[in-house]
């Protein structure tokens, strides 16, 4: 689960809990789509990186709809992160 500041709550799919997890220890500093991707598992010389995309959209989907907002941040041409 992840809680907002007023304890507003958002159930995580292991997926989006791995990427807030990866974003959350590297907080203010941009993490790549790779890094992302290694925190998902799975084989890195296959890993299509636009499913990294795919999660955190889904995962800004899913707080939007809970009323929930995320300082979940792209960063251009690297991957994302979390300003706190």
């Amino acid at each position: 689960m992840l809680y907002d500041s007023e304890v507003r709550a958002l159930r995580l799919t292991m997926l989006e809990r791995a990427i807030v997890t990866a974003l959350f220890k590297q907080r203010n500093k941009p993490v790549d789509r790779l890094q992302l991707a290694a925190a998902l598992g799975g084989d890195l010389e296959n890993f299509d990186l636009q499913r990294v995309d795919a999660v955190v959209s889904r995962l800004r989907r899913k707080a939007t709809a809970a009323g929930i907002s995320l300082p979940l941040h792209a960063v251009r041409g690297t991957g994302y992160q979390f300003q706190t």
